[in-house]
């Protein structure tokens, strides 16, 4: 969220979509739930080792 924000205030005001400024309360929705999504469907990338392989 951090570097979002960075960016759009390096880029304010000519931040547009659909040639139609983007206010900051909707930039900041727009994070919240792009950062929602990433968590809910995020995984670890390799399963947990089995303790009794750890403990070797």
């Amino acid at each position: 969220m951090g570097k979002t924000l960075e960016y759009y205030t390096k880029a304010f005001p000519n931040i547009k979509h659909y040639n139609e400024p983007i206010k900051l309360a909707e930039a900041l929705n727009e994070i919240k739930d792009f950062a929602n999504h990433v968590t809910e469907t995020s995984r670890p990338e390799q399963p947990p080792l089995p303790k009794s392989y750890a403990k070797n």
